[in-house]
């Protein structure tokens, strides 16, 4: 068992907090002139290239049978179709409303998670939830009557 590396995690989580938005603003660019098949094809492209070298660093056999194989199957194809939502919704929204609704994930998930999975949800991270999801709607709601059902995306 390795021991837990938290200045790894954080130079990690550092480099996606850089390279993330740095990405929807590609994609927010090139949305009018680039299909959307093209810019997702590189988009996962550059992230396998990415991420197959720090798969080989660990050393570890990656081998999916059956029903891990199926649920990463599906939890693949989800990640798709969401960052191609993403980027369509780039097309209509300002890119800092589309980086602002989007973190209302963390209160999705933690729906998802108690309703789908059965997880305990505490009255500390539904408070959490709460106050992140009105800071979104405080960030979106003056744009939210010119864009429309983009922002659903």
């Amino acid at each position: 068992m390795s021991k837990d590396n938290p200045l790894l995690g954080i130079a990690l989580m550092f480099g996606f907090c850089v390279v993330a938005p740095m990405g929807d603003a590609v994609a927010k660019l090139l949305g009018g002139q680039v299909p959307m098949g093209q810019m997702l094809f590189i988009r996962f492209g550059v992230q396998a290239l990415v991420l197959l070298p720090l798969i080989l660093c660990t050393g570890r056999v990656w081998r999916m049978h059956g029903r891990v194989l199926r649920l990463t199957f599906l939890r693949t194809v989800l990640h798709i179709l969401g960052i191609g939502m993403m980027f369509t919704a780039l097309m209509y929204l300002p890119l800092a409303d589309a980086v602002a609704i989007a973190f209302i994930m963390p209160f999705l998930m933690l729906v998802l998670g108690h309703f789908v999975l059965d997880e305990e949800v505490g009255i500390r991270r539904l408070l959490a939830c709460a106050v992140g999801f009105i800071g979104t709607l405080l960030v979106v709601q003056p744009s939210f009557a010119e864009v429309g059902w983009p922002a659903l995306l």
